[in-house]
């Protein structure tokens, strides 16, 4: 296996707006995430003979949970922007962004290294395809997507959401329009934090990103586009 370059998508704080054309060639949307999460609350040292038992703790998390906590920790960090927003991913371009419910502005940043808050990796991709400039694609691969550094409404601490698992990417080009269609999922599990827990596990995760767009020629199969000119 070829070392694979992460691709990695960060939504942060207020840094720009621009026309969503711009912004984004290939647009897909997070329509569906949802997760069951256990939780240690707190370890202690180990000579703490006050700590006798402990109980794990159990909670879910859903789509709309987890744009009310991106919402809201933009609110919090001074952004006038109304609370209401699409989380989208571009994998051409590499980002994650937000758009209102009718993608008439898109909130996006360069900054991946600092105040970031969701990101998509795709690490490893195994393909079937049919054509080699358009046609249709069904790839399995490994993919993640790590939402942190967000407080939920009414909560000084941040939670943290990090799925991670086996899924596919469907795609298909119509020859006459040239516009392509997208769909990532996955299945799997992962890491949580919630309320300033020591430990959290996420027992269950499933997430779901699709669209459409126009793509230039040579970009699909997107596997083959993601192996030569993406990863390392």
């Amino acid at each position: 296996m070829k070392p694979t370059k992460i691709l990695m998508c960060a939504v942060a704080w207020g840094v720009m707006i621009l026309a969503i054309n711009i912004a984004s060639a290939f647009p897909l949307k997070l329509t569906s995430e949802n997760g069951t999460m256990n939780i240690t609350g707190y370890y202690g040292p180990t000579n703490d003979p006050t700590i006798t038992s402990n109980k794990i703790a159990s909670g879910s998390y859903n789509l709309k949970k987890v744009l009310m906590c991106i919402t809201n920790e933009i609110q919090l960090r001074g952004s006038s922007t109304p609370l209401v927003y699409n989380l989208m991913y571009d994998p051409y371009l590499d980002i994650c962004y937000l758009t209102n419910a009718g993608w008439s502005y898109v909130l996006s940043t360069q900054d991946f290294s600092t105040n970031d808050i969701a990101h998509v990796f795709l690490r490893d991709i195994v393909t079937s395809f049919s054509g080699n400039t358009s046609g249709s694609e069904s790839d399995r691969l490994t993919v993640e997507l790590w939402v942190h550094n967000v407080r939920p409404p009414g909560n000084t601490y941040t939670a943290e959401f990090d799925a991670i698992g086996g899924g596919t990417l469907t795609a298909s080009e119509n020859k006459t329009t040239g516009v392509a269609k997208m769909t990532i999922s996955e299945k799997g599990n992962g890491y949580a934090a919630l309320n300033n827990s020591d430990e959290g596990v996420l027992t269950t995760s499933s997430f779901s990103f699709t669209g459409s767009g126009t793509i230039a020629a040579g970009q699909l199969p997107f596997s083959i586009y993601w192996w030569n000119d993406i990863q390392d």
